[in-house]
Order: structure tokens, then sequence, then C-alpha cells
């Protein structure tokens, strides 16, 4: 049975490329076309470097960096979604979002997936709610198995849910 996939839009999850993260985009602006992402997430704007001579932050990427690293922390989470994604959480009474599970996610549905990937035999780690390393490479076979080559994205949203089995929630 051939199964039609469109859980991530192309945000694949990519071990080798260790530089997968948000950084600005050195961009003028979203009606420019020229950019460098270098398979980041980007935020339009340039960054204060030696290349524009200590500049500021300049763009909407001063104003991400001013609200996300003027708190001390060494890290933070963020989301990121699609504009479909966005509506559905902004109309979030009137619409339901399925979750999505990927590199990174903790909890009781990564146990879930966890232990329905150890049944099929693609996960040998512990069920321990930690979607991490070996949980990721799991995924990622089962659905190059399930789905075929090229058809894995690392993420668990309710199709790849059904293929292995598990009744997945709406939020």
């Amino acid at each position: 049975m051939a199964v039609t996939r469109r859980e991530n839009h192309g945000d694949r999850v990519e071990f080798k490329n260790a530089y997968d993260n948000i950084h600005a985009g050195w961009c003028m602006g979203i009606n420019h076309n020229d950019y460098a992402s270098a398979g980041c997430q980007i935020i339009v704007g340039f960054p204060s470097c030696e290349f524009f001579k200590k500049e500021p932050d300049l763009g909407a990427w001063s104003v991400f960096k001013r609200n996300a690293y003027d708190i001390a922390q060494k890290a933070f989470p963020y989301v990121l979604l699609t504009g479909v994604d966005a509506q559905k959480v902004s109309l979030v009474g009137s619409q339901r979002m399925s979750p999505r599970l990927r590199f990174g996610s903790l909890g009781p549905l990564v146990s879930i997936i966890q232990t329905a990937l150890q049944r099929l035999g693609f996960y040998e780690g512990n069920v321990d709610s930690d979607f991490g390393r070996r949980t990721a490479r799991a995924v990622l076979d089962f659905q190059a198995t399930r789905f075929g080559a090229n058809a894995d994205d690392g993420i668990v949203g309710p199709v790849t849910a059904v293929a292995l089995g598990v009744s997945w929630p709406d939020v």
C-alpha cells in the first residue's frame, strides 16, 4: 500500500550536518532572493561581525537575538512551525493539531514510539522517554523500510504512528 506523507515539509534530520541550527540569514529582507542558510533555520537580517565592520545586528535578526539571547542562559528551546501549523495553533479553539515528535522530544509519547519500534525490531535501546540519537536512527530506519527510500524524515506524526500501530492523539 502506498502512503503519502507530508509531516515536515522538507525539514529533514541531518546527522552529518552539525551546523543545523538557527542563525541570521545574511539577507536584506523577505523580498530578496539572495540569502545563506547552510541548511539551518534562518531569521532575516545580518549579524554583527567583522564583515560588516562590527555594525550592530540588523533586521529581524536583531529583534530575535535581543528577545532570545538577552536572557541569561546557555541554550534555549524553540518551536519552528510552518505557516499552516502556526495558523492551526492560533485557531486552537476551532481546529485540532496532532503532535509531532523528533530528535530532542521527551515524554510519554516517545516511550510509546520506542516500545512500538522495539516490538517491530527497529529499536534496541532502553525505553526512556528520550527521542535521542538511537531513537532517531530507529525512526529513520523504520520510515525508509515502510515508506521507501528517501521518504524518511525522522519525524513521528500521525502517519508514522499509524504505520507503527500506535493510536495517535489530537491536541
